[in-house]
C-alpha cells in the first residue's frame, strides 16, 4: 500500500491505496423501531466502509498535522475486474462517507470530488486527498 504525505502550494496532501473490491454507496434500509424509523445498513456495507476508514486513518498517521477542518479535494481512481454497472458518482459517495471524521470532519468539507473508472484490473481504490485554501465546512 503507498502513503504519501505531500506538502504542496495548497496545503497538505496525501495519496494511499486501498486493495478492495470496489462498491457503491447505498441508500440504508429504514426499520420501524419502538423508538421510530432508523437507518440499519448491511452488514457488508459496514465491513467495506470500516476498511477505507482504516486506511484513511492509517494514512493520517503518515502526516500528523493533517487538519479535519480543512476544505478538501477528492481523486478517486476505482479499479475494478471487469467493466462494472455502478454509477461513478456513487462510488465517491461511499468512499466520502467513510471517510467522514476519519480525513474530514463531514464530507460537505469536500470542495471537488473527481471519481475515474480505470480500466480493469486488480480491484481497489487508489485516493488522493488535498486540503484546499480556507478552513471550516460550511
Amino acid at each position: 500500500m503507498t502513503r504519501t504525505p505531500q506538502q504542496n502550494a495548497r496545503g497538505p496532501s496525501l495519496t494511499f491505496d486501498i486493495p478492495i473490491r470496489p462498491q457503491t454507496w447505498k441508500r440504508v434500509n429504514m426499520v420501524m423501531t419502538t423508538k421510530g424509523p432508523r437507518g440499519v445498513k448491511a452488514k457488508a456495507d459496514k465491513s467495506y466502509q470500516q476498511t477505507i476508514a482504516l486506511h484513511g486513518l492509517k494514512a493520517r498517521q503518515s502526516a500528523p498535522t493533517w487538519p479535519l477542518d480543512a476544505r478538501y479535494g477528492l481523486i478517486v481512481w476505482v479499479t475494478l475486474s471487469t467493466w462494472g454497472n455502478g454509477d461513478c458518482d456513487n462510488y465517491g459517495k461511499a468512499v466520502m462517507d467513510a471517510l467522514s471524521r476519519v480525513l474530514w470532519n463531514d464530507d460537505r468539507q469536500i470542495r471537488s470530488l473527481h471519481v475515474i473508472l480505470t480500466e480493469p484490473g486488480t480491484p481497489g481504490l487508489r485516493l488522493h486527498v488535498d486540503t484546499v485554501t480556507g478552513t471550516g465546512g460550511e
